[in-house]
């Protein structure tokens, strides 16, 4: 079977990403390390040593792989970021803020969550309240329908249970038809709320077509659609929105008592009805929790990926600086002599800055080419895990290519600065 990079689990990503930071590291300190230990000090200090090691490809090799993986550590920073505060901004379609959702499955005392759900919507700041089976953010039961096209095609739809003023609660939008009422005792017919992907499945192109129609044996008894609603997002957004229903039927149990919360009100409210909730279900823990806190619940491992990625990201610009540095300084040292000729002859300092500092240069830009691919698939390849993601933008890798460059830049200056402004006399001497 094929790996598909996106569908790796965040862990994977928390082990991969410092794995490879560490093989470059230890890559790019080990060969000077290995070479230097084995030098002997006397032939470290002769120029014929110097000339004979003039060529330090490898050197070169090593600090163009660290600008690599620093370069594409940054473009992949930026790129989790975007999509961390993407997801962050989408609008979910249900009201998810002063909502909060106590767990009643604790307890099998029906008449005690009957009471309970009318002495919170008695206490005051609070709005709204009602039982479900399930919200969006958590899963519910799961039916299939038959496809009106096509025979023995059917199409998953999520189905919840809920009393009435349930969809006012979530303040969902309405495109047709009414929210659910109160099902008359003995009624055969189950009434369901359906949202527009359902519709779309039944062939309603138009919400209104829908309303009275049958919902293809949802329950395998007499469904009847009484309302269409703006699709919403009941699930992360990992996924795109499915089919979704809301019904009044007696297929579930209705444990989970959502409560809308005036504003500024939450603090008054909560010690109420903890109280309220220990008095009608003593036998039960008060478990209570906000839709909004859940629906972020969806993206934490995507937020710690990324606070790994920022963290070693920074570890890899210094490293790649450090190295930098030393293949500057070495450069620096091997062409005393000539840096001091030129000085002789008449070269200024920002001459001999461009003449010290362009093979570094160099070097940043062909890491830039390298990266910049490298950086776009991983990332391309991340994003396949979101149904709704952001567009890559190529000033992402400009951005990202410009740090590096400025990084570059900043760090051979000091170095070449330093070399261009030394007396040559002393330096010829020296030599």
């Amino acid at each position: 079977r094929q790996l598909v990079l996106g569908q790796l689990p965040p862990s994977v990503w928390a082990w991969a990403l410092p794995t490879l930071w560490l093989i470059v590291t230890l890559a790019a300190g080990t060969y000077p390390a290995l070479a230097l230990g084995v030098l002997k000090v006397k032939d470290l200090m002769l120029s014929t040593y110097q000339r004979q090691r003039a060529q330090g490809h490898l050197r070169k090799a090593l600090v163009l792989g660290q600008f690599v993986v620093c370069i594409g550590l940054v473009s992949l920073a930026l790129v989790l970021q975007q999509q961390i505060r993407f997801l962050g901004d989408q609008q979910l379609g249900y009201r998810s803020a002063s909502v909060l959702s106590v767990n009643l499955a604790g307890s099998r005392n029906q008449a005690g969550k009957q009471g309970l759900e009318t002495t919170v919507g008695q206490l005051v700041g609070v709005r709204a309240v009602t039982r479900t089976q399930s919200y969006p953010g958590i899963s519910t039961s799961g039916y299939s329908v038959s496809d009106p096209t096509e025979e023995g095609k059917y199409h998953g739809v999520s189905a919840n249970q809920v009393q009435m003023g349930a969809e006012d609660l979530l303040d969902l939008k309405l495109l047709a038809g009414h929210f659910l009422r109160q099902r008359p005792e003995g009624d055969t017919i189950v009434d369901v709320v359906i949202n527009e992907h359902f519709a779309g499945l039944l062939g309603y192109d138009d919400p209104q077509a829908a309303i009275g129609q049958d919902a293809r044996n949802l329950f395998r008894n007499n469904t009847q659609i009484v309302g269409v609603v703006k699709d919403f997002h009941f699930e992360s957004l990992h996924h795109p929105i499915g089919a979704y229903a809301f019904h009044n039927g007696d297929y579930a149990n209705t444990n989970q008592l959502l409560i809308q919360v005036e504003n500024g009100q939450l603090e008054t409210v909560l010690p109420a009805l903890q109280q309220a909730f220990q008095q009608h279900l003593p036998e039960a823990a008060f478990d209570y929790r906000f839709l909004d806190q859940t629906a972020r619940s969806f993206y934490e491992s995507e937020q710690r990926t990324t606070q790994i990625v920022q963290l070693f990201t920074l570890l890899t610009i210094c490293i790649s600086v450090l190295g930098l540095l030393g293949l500057a300084a070495f450069a620096a040292a091997k062409r005393t002599k000539e840096i001091s000729i030129r000085k002789i002859l008449g070269a200024s300092v920002a001459q001999i800055i461009y003449t010290l500092s362009r093979d570094f240069v160099g070097i940043i830009v062909v890491a830039i080419f390298l990266a910049t691919p490298l950086a776009y698939w991983l990332a391309q390849r991340w994003l396949t895990d979101f149904a709704y993601r952001i567009s890559l933008s190529w000033t992402v890798f400009a951005v990202a290519g410009l740090v590096a460059l400025l990084i570059a830049i900043v760090t051979i200056a000091g170095q070449s600065w330093r070399a261009a402004t030394a007396n040559p006399v002393d330096a010829l001497q020296r030599e």
